[in-house]
């Protein structure tokens, strides 16, 4: 386990944790690491959840299914973050959420039972671990409603430009990439691939953006 220490540190859950704490968590935590391949599930909706997943390697995406199949995209997972820990943190919780490998991915899963319990030989440690948590969670209803603001707009330009907007804002640039590709950026808005695919050239065509896959910039 120890030579996935300078992932772990690069997820907010171990923040503010040196190399010999984190060593002392995974001692004391004993997570489960699994390899999936591109394209399975690592969480199916309707699973039951104990354990929280951290990426360590590859990536993956977070998606929402309505009960007739249509998707739609929540966020993409990169090296170092997590997922499931809302579900997780609920007893006799099962997942609303489905959660697919994009490519070859390795996740690490530890239990919350064990993180709110008595498993750690270090307090200081377990409250760092609790606090990191805490900042996870506030930062995902963020994003979240973030979300929303974007989807509420009423055309697809709208929605669009709030998204690129808010993308650019983050970024501190007019230019910055995005971390979906055409379809799942068109889940994450609710909208319709070919109309969004429709809508960027359009908005080039105008002079309010340029892209190429997905690096955009502003230019309005």
């Amino acid at each position: 386990m120890e030579k996935y220490i300078d992932v772990l540190k690069k997820s907010i859950i171990f923040n503010g944790l040196n190399d010999e704490e984190i060593k002392e968590i995974l001692a004391d935590l004993s997570p489960k690491k699994i390899s999936y391949e591109k394209g399975n599930f690592i969480i199916r909706n309707g699973d039951s959840i104990k354990s929280f997943g951290t990426i360590i390697s590859g990536k993956a995406i977070v998606i929402k299914e309505d009960f007739w199949g249509n998707r739609s995209v929540i966020s993409e997972l990169l090296s170092g973050e997590i997922f499931a820990e809302t579900f997780a943190c609920l007893k006799n919780s099962t997942a609303e959420i489905s959660v697919e490998a994009l490519e070859k991915t390795e996740v690490m899963f530890f239990n919350v039972e064990k993180i709110l319990g008595n498993s750690f030989t270090n307090e200081e440690c377990q409250r760092k671990i609790v606090r990191n948590m805490l900042v996870n969670l506030a930062k995902k209803n963020l994003n979240f409603t973030r979300k929303i603001e974007h989807i509420k707009k009423k055309t697809i330009r709208e929605k669009l430009l709030s998204y690129l907007s808010g993308e650019s804002m983050k970024s501190n640039s007019l230019t910055f990439e995005i971390p979906f590709n055409r379809q799942q950026l068109a889940d994450y808005l609710s909208v319709d691939r070919s109309a969004l695919s429709t809508e960027i050239g359009k908005l080039q065509k105008e002079g309010i953006i340029k892209c190429r896959k997905n690096k955009f910039t502003l230019l309005q």
